[in-house]
């Protein structure tokens, strides 16, 4: 459940302004009318420098320094540093970036709908001055956050975990039901500043527009990425539904196919074992994996609970003239009658407890010919998405057939993908080919 939806603050919701090209003509202008002449060149260059001695001293002291950066860009150009001139340049900076700030597209709409849905909004984000909140007023989205913690205000900054922790306390101070990190959900651009907050439990979600990463720092695997802050909404639904179990029948209904046509790379690769026999297709949904197999002149039976899937498969194989056999089960009750060449599991593991499990691969197994096939892929606990009723551990898949022959055997994270225009995410996968020795 997402109750409340943490954003960083340039290039996240409001576009950033830094690049010394935008602001080559304003500082030329500055420092000329402070008496201090200098070519273009020399200006991008002690921009350059500046921004990367601001980054480090950031990164050391934790809680910046009011005009460290213009000091840093002042030295850099060989010019003579006062406070006064590092407070006028500072200034300077402040309404060049309110002057030229504009919002990430979608900014406000996406704020609106998330407030309509009663989600808590805030804002972390790494400053040296009040500029950010600033910005956030001139623009009108100032007023939809609950907590706006800026890290110079705080001591502390972004990527160190301590900044998270404080946004909670604040949020949950002298309210009777917490906000839990588990509940909320990390928006930014920085691969290592905002995917930090996975630390202590939130989830984290990546603008890819305007990517960031800081060699300094570790980053962390976010549980998705995005384009646009309007897939937010998606994500916030699809966190917050109360089961990862999804109404098969629902979205099997549609003219297309939920999961494609494409078959499991896993059953592709299993065609250099196995040429012909009898294929059983266990919770094989609309048939992706049966549908390619019946293609292939095996003998298949489909097997799952969605009647809307199984209408589906068959009605296709019936265009296509497949031949395909389909039946109704429950999983958790299913009986397996006769023996079968190949059988197929594919994406079922995750919803069964670890008994139902352990169960349903040795009726697999005890209904499987000898020198035949099991194809078997399932979530494991790396699957950012904890929610489902079982994951399965390192190895335990393959334990699963200790006395069988592993043909292929793999854990990994595969890559991001999206069904029916849903949010982009990504899983934690084990898969094997196991062959009957018996």
């Amino acid at each position: 459940m997402i109750k409340c939806v943490i954003f960083d603050f340039g290039d996240t919701l409001v576009r950033s302004l830094g690049g010394g090209n935008e602001y080559l003509n304003e500082y030329k202008k500055f420092l000329k009318k402070h008496k201090l002449n200098f070519s273009d060149v020399e200006i991008l260059q002690a921009h350059s420098v500046a921004i990367h001695g601001w980054g480090k001293f950031h990164n050391k002291h934790r809680a910046p320094v009011r005009n460290y950066f213009e000091k840093v860009f002042l030295t850099a150009l060989g010019a003579k540093f006062t406070p006064r001139v590092a407070k006028l340049m500072n200034e300077y900076y402040i309404n060049c970036r309110l002057n030229k700030s504009v919002l990430m597209p979608n900014t406000l709409a996406m704020l609106k709908a998330l407030k309509n849905k009663n989600v808590s909004l805030c804002v972390v984000t790494n400053s040296s001055d009040d500029s950010n909140r600033l910005i956030a007023k001139k623009n009108g989205i100032y007023k939809y956050f609950d907590e706006f913690l800026m890290s110079h205000e705080e001591g502390t900054i972004k990527s160190e975990l301590k900044i998270f922790h404080l946004l909670l306390d604040k949020l949950n101070k002298n309210k009777k039901i917490k906000i839990l990190p588990s509940e909320c959900l990390m928006v930014g651009n920085n691969l290592n500043e905002d995917t930090a907050a996975s630390q202590i439990g939130m989830k984290t979600v990546i603008l890819t527009t305007k990517l960031a990463v800081n060699k300094n720092l570790q980053s962390f695997e976010p549980d998705y990425y995005i384009d646009d802050l309007s897939e937010l909404g998606k994500i916030v639904e699809k966190e917050n539904s109360l089961s990862p179990v999804v109404d098969c029948d629902l979205i099997y209904k549609n003219k297309e196919f939920y999961y494609g046509l494409t078959p499991n790379q896993i059953v592709v690769d299993a065609l250099h074992h196995i040429r012909t026999g009898k294929v059983l297709d266990i919770g094989g949904g609309e048939g992706r994996d049966a549908l390619f197999l019946a293609g292939k002149a095996f003998d298949v039976t489909l097997l799952d609970k969605s009647v809307e899937g199984l209408k589906k498969a068959r009605r296709y194989a019936k265009n296509s003239n497949l031949k395909l056999k389909t039946k109704m089960i429950e999983i958790d009750n299913l009986k397996i009658s006769g023996k079968y060449d190949l059988i197929v599991c594919n994406n079922v593991l995750q919803f069964l407890t670890p008994k139902n499990r352990t169960g349903l691969i040795q009726k697999m197994k005890a209904h499987t010919v000898k020198n035949g096939l099991n194809v078997v892929s399932a979530f494991t606990v790396k699957n950012p998405n904890k929610k489902f009723e079982s994951l399965l551990k390192k190895n335990e898949l393959k334990k699963l057939y200790a006395h069988w022959e592993i043909i292929k055997y793999d854990e990994y994270l595969c890559p991001f993908e999206s069904h029916a225009g849903g949010p982009r995410h990504r899983h934690g996968m084990a898969q094997i080919i196991a062959k009957n020795l018996n």
